[in-house]
Order: structure tokens, then C-alpha cells, then sequence
């Protein structure tokens, strides 16, 4: 939605999450997809991305890699937000691959496609660390800022485009 409540669009999930079985099982087979979009909001171009969508996890879909924080960039995005409802269980997995593979793939994408990136992971339940980072990337890839790892936060950082 625009500042006067006008609805511009939205991006449903492109990477859908199944199981590698013959045939696939899961979202893959329930969910629809779009055309991947950017819109204009106060003179800015910005795109959005749900989850996989951003990384590609070759545990968790058998599609390719589309690159789609790529795409949006060649669309003119300068921002891109993210939404992540990870799977997580606050185990070593969880947090020696899980983590890592999140962060280091949104960093390297947000680098190469020289964009801001907006993400925010899902808290819930509070007790076990987040499966991803939120915060805010700047182009280059390093955190402008970063939420803590456990817990619901509100982290708000002003960016600067010029």
C-alpha cells in the first residue's frame, strides 16, 4: 500500500519449500505463485521476498536457485524486504549450519545485487533462537543493524539512499 492506502500489489513466495520424493510433497504443490514485481513507494523502487525465496536452501526445495534478490536488482529495486519463517529447533544444526548459510547467502546476495536489505524472522516461540538474522543490510553487505538473535524486537534504522 502507498501513504494514501492505495494497494500496489504483492509478491507470493517464487523458491517453494517440498520434499525431494517423486512426486515433491509440500508447499510446492500448495501454494500459488506470481510474476516477481518491484513498486514504487515515496519515489522508491522495492521488491519483497518470503524466506527460501532469498537463498535457495538445497535442503528444503527441488528447485533451482532463481537469484531472485538478482532479478529485483536488475528491476531497479534498491530495497528489498524479507520476511523468514524459518524452521528451527535451537539445536547445533540450527545453529552451526542454519544460521550461517542465512546470513552469509542474504550478505553476499545484498552485496552482489548492491541492495538494502529489510529482514525480519519469525520470534516465535521466544525460547529458541531465531533461524535468521533481522535487521538491516547495507549494499555492501555489512549490518547497518541487527536485532538480537532470541525474542521479539523492534529495530529501526533510518536509510540513507543518496
Amino acid at each position: 500500500y502507498d501513504a494514501s492506502g492505495t494497494f500496489l500489489g504483492f509478491h507470493s513466495k517464487t523458491l517453494l519449500c517440498g520434499s525431494f520424493s517423486e512426486p515433491p510433497q509440500g508447499e510446492i504443490n500448495e501454494y500459488a505463485t506470481s510474476p516477481l514485481k518491484t513498486f514504487e513507494i515515496k519515489g522508491i523502487r522495492v521488491g519483497g521476498l518470503i524466506c527460501n525465496d532469498m537463498w535457495g536452501n538445497p535442503q528444503c526445495t527441488p528447485m533451482p536457485d532463481p537469484h531472485l534478490s538478482q532479478k529485483l536488482s536488475k528491476k531497479g529495486a534498491q530495497i528489498i524486504f524479507l520476511a523468514i519463517n524459518g524452521g528451527r529447533d535451537g539445536g547445533p544444526w540450527s545453529e552451526e549450519v542454519n544460521w550461517p548459510y542465512h546470513e552469509v547467502n542474504m550478505r553476499m546476495r545484498a552485496a552482489a545485487g548492491r541492495l538494502w536489505v529489510v529482514s525480519a524472522d519469525n520470534s516465535f516461540p521466544h525460547s529458541v533462537p531465531c533461524s535468521a538474522p533481522s535487521g538491516v543490510l547495507k549494499p555492501n553487505g555489512q549490518w547497518a543493524k541487527q536485532a538480537p538473535r532470541q525474542g521479539e524486537h523492534v529495530t529501526i534504522h533510518t536509510i540513507n539512499l543518496d
